[in-house]
């Protein structure tokens, strides 16, 4: 009988560059989720105050740590916390967006229920708090979520759960690949790994026209459109 995956087993995972306009709110949520998980968050460069905030609060809350990016993007930031996590199973968090206070037990209980080695969420999309667009629903099972690849639009990168071991198999996310790293890393997990997801909005997303998915909207239609063809 497969072990059951624990909380203790749990790293988040979340990079951060000037976001201290959410850094409050986002943490002191986290906070009441973690329940014992590790968080991991790594400051990309910030100007703005992020990561001496961020400091503060982790060193009044011991599962709670920051560093600093030793390179630079998003990419090289994600790979360094998941490299310095303690957790055997990855949760992406950002610090923008927000979440079920349910998510991580919700993601554990899929894992145990089908050992499948990613997990994803349906997801709804928000400005200034107010719900917008609507909610995009998952594919639920593996391989209907594998084909929704193509769309990326139903496997939300700020809400993905997955195996630390895969992750370091298929290389984690290549900074070549950015913007589209996200679709990068669940391509090469694809066919060593099983993908399933929750019915519930565990997310959250955030809608902004100065965030980095709206302004880099062209170059990540044009990464993908690359990396399919690969």
């Amino acid at each position: 009988m497969a072990q059951l995956l624990t909380i203790d087993e749990v790293s988040a995972v979340i990079p951060i560059r000037n976001g201290m306009k959410f850094a409050p709110n986002s943490l002191k949520k986290l906070l009441s989720i973690a329940n014992g998980m590790e968080v991991v968050i790594i400051d990309d460069g910030s100007t703005d105050g992020s990561y001496e905030f961020c400091s503060a609060f982790c060193a009044e809350n011991s599962d709670f740590k920051v560093l600093k990016n030793p390179g630079s993007g998003i990419s090289q930031a994600l790979n360094y916390g998941v490299l310095q996590s303690r957790g055997k199973w990855i949760a992406r968090f950002d610090i923008d967006d927000d979440y079920h206070t349910d998510r991580i037990a919700e993601q554990i209980r899929i894992v145990n229920k089908t050992h499948c080695d990613l997990v994803f969420s349906d997801y709804s999309f928000y400005t200034n708090g107010i719900l917008k667009f609507g909610s995009i629903k998952s594919a639920i099972f593996s391989d209907p979520i594998k084909l929704s690849l193509i769309s990326g639009r139903r496997t939300p990168h700020p809400v993905s759960f997955f195996r630390k071991e895969l992750f370091e198999k298929v290389g984690g996310y290549l900074a070549e690949d950015s913007p589209a790293e996200d679709l990068s890393l669940w391509l090469r997990m694809h066919s060593l790994g099983t993908f399933a997801s929750s019915p519930l909005e565990l997310l959250r997303y955030r809608l902004a026209s100065s965030s980095t998915t709206i302004q880099n909207r062209s170059l990540s239609i044009l990464k993908r459109k690359q990396l399919f063809q690969q």
